[in-house]
């Protein structure tokens, strides 16, 4: 008799805990789920909708409602959103748009270089797409000096860049540039012109003279500048500047990074040797004076334009 009574005391026990847990789950998902049916439309619940709370348990960073019914919440596991950026600084909101092959599709498809190719015809619907809706197009190097001045651009400002000195950057890209008169920076490794698939000097030369280029150093021979070998990173840097200068006639101060990469060395000597800023690959469309040394771009590829909040 003793033994049934403390079974049937345990089983209580343990019934009262699950409901217990069960109210607890209840009522802590209770509040989330008002919040998130209120990001669909009414009577038209979407199937999942995921949300982030401040206030969720520390492990928590997401829920999953498949429902209405709170009780069928799922927490999920998920590292912690980050955090927006702060910004500090002259600021000014300018996107710089990043490109590198323009070429057609299938082209890129038989060079086998689609990851990094934008399709001609698509680029050409971009350039007319900035020419009809009044953007102004500048080069990177006014964007640098109108933050370092602190001083204002013209509205709707925005910048296109091509990165590493391809041929079809003139075969194809420069038609568009002369079509629409667009400005357009040009990013070059000056050890890779008059190799197969890039640039020659000549190319470049007729595109700067065309008052829509500008050029920025790219390093001599693309060498990502992200570690901390300083003879070889100013190597590649000064040879590149000494190029562009010695051919085109034009300084150079703006720098870009291959492959986006870069540290405090690479940083360190462009200021010793008269660069005034320099081009990332970080996301983003906010500049400011503040990471004038590594500025944001917006990589684009065959989507519309307005696919990228233009």
């Amino acid at each position: 008799m003793k033994k049934r009574n403390r079974y049937i005391v345990s089983l209580l026990i343990a019934i009262a805990l699950l409901i217990f847990l069960d109210v607890m789950a209840y009522y802590t998902t209770q509040r989330y789920a008002t919040l998130l049916a209120t990001a669909s439309h009414e009577n038209t619940p979407p199937k999942k909708i995921v949300a982030d709370f401040q206030d969720a348990p520390p492990h928590v960073s997401l829920l999953f409602l498949e429902s209405y019914d709170p009780k069928r919440i799922k927490y999920i596991f998920s590292p912690p959103k980050p955090p927006e950026p702060v910004y500090t600084g002259y600021c000014l909101t300018v996107p710089v748009l990043m490109y590198h092959h323009v070429q057609p599709q299938a082209q890129a498809v038989e060079k086998k270089q689609t990851t990094v190719s934008m399709d001609s015809g698509v680029f050409d619907q971009h350039m007319a797409y900035l020419a009809s809706r009044g953007y102004n197009t500048i080069t990177v190097k006014q964007l640098v000096d109108a933050l370092r001045t602190k001083t204002a651009l013209p509205p709707k400002s925005i910048a296109i860049t091509l990165d590493d000195g391809y041929r079809d950057a003139y075969e194809y890209a420069y038609q568009s540039f002369k079509r629409y008169n667009i400005t357009a920076n040009l990013m070059i490794p000056t050890g890779l012109l008059e190799g197969a698939d890039y640039l020659t000097w000549g190319q470049l030369i007729e595109m700067k003279g065309s008052g829509l280029i500008y050029v920025s150093d790219h390093t001599w021979s693309h060498y990502g500048v992200g570690g901390t070998n300083a003879e070889k990173i100013k190597y590649e840097i000064m040879l590149g500047k000494s190029q562009l200068e010695g051919r085109l006639g034009q300084p150079q101060e703006i720098f870009t990074y291959p492959y986006g990469t870069f540290g405090n060395t690479a940083i360190e000597i462009l200021k010793q040797n008269g660069f005034s800023g320099a081009f990332s690959t970080l996301p983003g469309t906010v500049q400011c004076d503040s990471f004038i040394m590594s500025l944001h771009r917006t990589r684009i590829g065959n989507s519309p334009l307005s696919a990228y909040g233009l």
